[in-house]
């Protein structure tokens, strides 16, 4: 019995050692199993065993991820481990359940721990039923525990349990109806007679079980539920989680939706918004996010979204002239007065269309008026112009002082036309110039990844035709299929509708969780939704990226795992699902690869499995998404765009992930080298479309100049000057006039941050230790000067301008790093040179480790590390973080004298030399030009009297007080080692305290 305590009591300590130092479990394996097969296992024994599989179980690994910028290298899960640890867990429960004779309470125990395996590790909820009745079934169980395991058994009818329980393990639906019902009766029982006021804890579980009332449309039994946690609202005091009111008033709305109560819905959103509470609308601090879906049902449940197309007061300027810039203008510098106007359309635009109401929407503001007898006419494909350009989307333009003619190539090109009409318009002083104009676009699909709101008014002054929405869209099949989710997206829709512009909707909900893409129930769920969002007129978006793998356990049993063949004949199979009853509806795939052919190849199947299986099984009319290369590259070659067509058997959607010149990061007003990135003839011709992966409004000046860039590459291309001349008209049409000349020089002062840029974001990086304090200083107030400037002219130019802030946080660390720096010295670049240093100072400086006092580079806190010659040294610049390396040291305390030995090196060749300033404790050993050379490692001497010391606690510094006016180039040095050594006529008493001589 001792010696299995002991053998036991040996294992726990082995694993909690493990667990603290973060190690892999598998060198250990061997060792387990032979404490294990060597213990006869008794009943303590077989507790003790329990509980060391319990702690494997619930056990957290990690490993180092060798981040070199991360102090400490920094960690991240090691989940093979974990694994191993908790397959070494099961087999533990497997042993000890094959004892025969063990009491009740050991099994109680160890049925607890099956029910954590089938819940936490193997997934398995029916055998996690059947050990939950085990503990049922004993009759020496308490009634505690028993009350714990009837609620267990009840929690397998609840709504998310439900949910994969049908989707993901595809159980009986018989089996999964008893559990709904038992579900239901055990928590109408629970909370009979609840005062929420009293037991606010259980507000979540009142919107569960009406949750899974609302899930089979029994209205009024939800509804009981909901509103208990909904009016906690009004309750004083009240210490239920306003999520939960939350997500009560969003699931009230939706069955006023069902009933067709669309103004009672919109008011329970209005409640809720009322209440101003925080968090709502934040993934992080509330997943399910009911203050966004409130937010836009107050805003989207009506009859009239129009007047939403003029919050923007777009055009803000443009001269007269269409924005993006047209193909073939012909402008005079003639313009006509507009005091009122007439509209005549055709079959396809009647005079009530949209495209004639938002002329009318726009003019009001102008102040003109709208009548039947105005002596000007607004002509709209009354008879096509022999000059309408035969391009997709294209349009001819016509302005005289009588009529404004616009002829469309196609519904698209027609609205084109009558956007351009009104930039033609000045709003300041209603006067619209002459002009004659054909025009079409270069690329054919043109847009943004993220909706906003504002983003049709958006997309028309900029004629983008793509939006992929992933902001407002379907990510995660467990939270509810809300009715106020689909109304908003209606509306949401709509507009792009009407103006002919592709609105897609996204899904990712075939990832989260794992559904079974081989089982029907998976798609008649994708199904319904997406021909209820079809018969809003919206595009189908299916997303299998980065979280496909590993496949749902079911489907890994078709292909071995890989998802190649799985993937593309679902996509294939919900798209002529849907496009039976909707012929029109188009779908986008994001499979998951959607780079290539030559980055990583990271998955289960290859990736020319994958293409294959997009190339044999997608219908050519579904979209696929590529961007490029890598994930977040920017260059395409003709060559890797050949790849691409060849292997999928059709052109890329491009989807441009990195959407900067700061990796993913831009500022908003400055230029993005589109067409550098891609060659002559790629828009044109090589693909279906170009997608920024950015949302509006933040990316909204990156986006407004991209629309000319796409629209008429060529020019883009040509110059720096043509860049900057579309960054200028699209800044100012988006903002107002001047906003580009106080807000470029801001983005271009934002630049000085490139080195900083690391990952998504910015860090500091060993180059803070070059910066100049006044020059950051001046850079900061360029950056801030410029936004203050850009709002005073428009407020939202902030919104607009993406990443600003990201690089003016950088500047303020910065700053605030100047007089404590971080320090960069645990770089491994620098650990095996920096350990050479010792023996150079043996070599070079007769350094003797018995008597000597050895100072190496980063012993001189702090400067920047870098390595030289081979050498690892410390840089130091004037004016900056890195202007002064104090290294402090104890010596003997006996009466000696010393030499100090300084060994170091000109940053520079030149003939000015960085000034510097050398003390021994608070005593100035030097000030002058350094006695360095740019050439060589050499010393700057010092002989110091033992009179001179304070103590055992010294130090030495060496200060760089150069002059560095602003925007010049730096005198530096480097500093290497130093060593002080014991003078060879030390302990007489006699002289001065220390020779100020100078140097030898």
């Amino acid at each position: 019995m001792n010696y299995c305590k002991q053998s036991l009591s040996i294992l726990i300590t082995f694993l909690f050692l493990n667990l603290f130092m973060f190690v892999s479990t598998s060198h250990t394996e061997d060792e387990l199993d032979a404490i294990l097969r060597s213990v006869n296992l008794d009943e303590d024994a077989v507790i003790e065993q329990m509980k060391a599989a319990e702690t494997l179980m619930n056990a957290e690994f990690w490993k180092s991820t060798n981040d070199p910028l991360i102090p400490g290298g920094g960690k991240e899960r090691d989940y093979e481990a974990e694994e191993k640890a908790q397959a070494e867990a099961v087999k533990q429960l497997d042993e000890i359940e094959s004892i025969l004779g063990l009491s009740e309470q050991v099994l109680i125990d160890l049925y607890k721990l099956r029910q954590l395996q089938y819940q936490k590790i193997n997934n398995d909820r029916i055998k996690y039923e059947e050990y939950t009745n085990k503990i049922l079934a004993l009759p020496g169980t308490l009634s505690s525990v028993k009350d714990k395991a009837i609620e267990d058994i009840a929690n397998l009818g609840g709504p998310w349990q439900v949910m994969n329980d049908y989707y993901v393990y595809c159980l009986p639906e018989d089996l999964i109806k008893q559990r709904i019902k038992k579900y239901q009766e055990y928590y109408e029982k629970k909370y009979a007679n609840t005062d929420l006021k009293k037991e606010h804890e259980l507000a979540s579980g009142f919107n569960s079980l009406a949750h899974s009332y609302w899930g089979y449309g029994e209205n009024e039994k939800a509804e009981k539920y909901l509103l208990a946690v909904f009016n906690q609202k009004d309750v004083p005091r009240t210490r239920v989680n306003p999520g939960h009111i939350g997500d009560a008033a969003i699931m009230l709305a939706s069955i006023e939706v069902r009933r067709g109560n669309r103004d009672k819905a919109r008011q329970y959103c209005q409640d809720l918004i009322d209440k101003n509470y925080s968090g709502l609308s934040n993934t992080r601090k509330w997943y399910s996010v009911p203050g966004i879906h409130a937010a836009k049902a107050v805003r989207h449940l009506k009859d009239d979204y129009m007047p939403d197309l003029d919050n923007l007061k777009l055009p803000h300027w443009t001269d007269c002239k269409p924005y993006p810039q047209p193909q073939e203008p012909e402008y005079t510098d003639t313009y006509t007065q507009l005091k009122s106007v007439r509209f005549e359309g055709c079959a396809e635009f009647p005079k009530d269309h949209p495209v004639f109401r938002l002329i009318e929407l726009k003019f009001k503001r102008y102040g003109i008026a709208i009548a039947d007898n105005a002596p000007f006419t607004i002509k709209l494909n009354t008879a096509r112009h022999p000059s309408t350009p035969e391009n997709h989307e294209g349009y001819y333009l016509e302005i005289t002082d009588k009529e404004a003619i616009v002829s469309g190539n196609d519904f698209r090109g027609s609205v084109w036309g009558v956007v351009s009409f009104i930039q033609c318009v000045d709003s300041a002083t209603a006067k619209v110039r002459n002009c004659k104009v054909r025009d079409w676009p270069a690329t054919p699909l043109r847009g943004n990844s993220g909706y906003g709101d504002d983003l049709i008014e958006f997309a028309l002054f900029n004629k983008l035709n793509f939006f992929f929405n992933q902001s407002y869209c379907f990510v995660d099949a467990e939270l509810p299929d809300l009715e106020i989710r689909y109304e908003n997206l209606k509306y949401i829709t709509k507009p792009f509708v009407d103006f002919g512009l592709e609105f897609y909707v996204s899904d990712r909900t075939p990832m989260f969780p794992k559904l079974c893409l081989t089982s029907d129930r998976t798609f008649q769920y994708h199904h319904k939704r997406h021909l209820k969002l079809a018969s809003y007129g919206a595009n189908l978006t299916i997303i299998l990226d980065d979280s496909r793998y590993p496949l749902n356990a079911i489907d890994a049993k078709v292909d071995g795992g890989k998802g190649w063949r799985i993937d593309n004949e679902y996509v294939q199979k919900l798209y002529l699902g849907v496009k039976e009853t909707y012929p029109d509806v188009k779908l986008l795939f994001c499979p998951t690869y959607y780079w290539g052919p030559h980055w990583k190849s990271v998955y289960v199947d290859s990736r020319a499995e994958y293409f294959k299986g997009i190339k044999t099984y997608l219908d050519p009319e579904i979209k696929v998404f590529w961007t490029g290369n890598q994930v977040r590259g920017y260059v395409k070659t003709r060559e890797q765009v050949q790849w691409f067509k060849d292997s999928a058997g059709r052109k890329p959607m491009v989807s441009q992930n990195a959407m900067g010149p700061h990796i993913r990061m831009n500022y908003g007003c400055e230029p993005i080298d589109w067409t550098g990135w891609h060659y002559e003839g790629f828009f044109e011709n090589d693909c279906v479309g170009y997608m920024a992966n950015a949302t509006f409004p933040a990316a909204g000046l990156a986006l407004a100049h991209m629309a000319e860039a796409l629209w008429k590459p060529e020019f883009y291309r040509a110059s720096n000057e043509n860049k900057e001349d579309v960054l200028q008209r699209a800044t100012d049409h988006l903002c107002g006039k001047g906003v580009y000349n106080v807000l470029r020089p801001g983005t271009k002062a934002l630049s000085h941050t490139d080195n900083y840029l690391w990952g998504n974001g910015m860090i500091p990086k060993p180059h803070l230790f070059e910066e100049s304090i006044d020059e950051l200083n001046e850079l900061l107030e360029t950056a801030t000067t410029a936004m203050e400037k850009a709002e005073a002219i428009n407020p939202a130019a902030r919104t607009f301008s993406h990443h600003y802030q990201a690089p003016v946080n950088m500047f303020k660390e910065l700053i605030h790093q100047y007089d404590n720096p971080r320090s960069f010295y645990h770089l491994p670049d620098f650990k095996h040179t920096h350990g050479e240093n010792l023996k150079l100072a043996e070599k070079e400086a007769k350094f003797n480790v018995m008597s000597d006092i050895f100072g190496n580079a980063f012993d001189f806190q702090i400067g920047k590390p870098v390595n030289v010659d081979k050498r690892c040294a410390v840089q130091y610049y004037p004016k900056s973080p890195s202007r002064k390396g104090v290294w402090k040291f104890e010596t003997s305390g006996l009466p000696e004298d010393y030499e100090l030995k300084i060994c170091g090196r000109l940053g520079q060749e030149s003939e000015e030399v960085p000034t510097i300033l050398i003390k021994f404790n608070d005593t100035r050993l030097y000030e002058g030009p350094a006695k360095f050379t740019a050439d060589a490692w050499t010393f700057m001497d010092f002989k110091i009297s033992w009179e001179s010391i304070v103590g055992q606690e010294n130090q030495v510094s060496v200060e760089n007080i150069s002059a560095r006016p602003k925007w010049s180039k730096p005198l530096t040095y480097y500093i290497n080692y130093a060593v002080l050594k014991t003078s060879e006529e030390s302990g007489d008493g006699e002289g001065d305290a220390l020779d100020l001589k100078g140097l030898f």
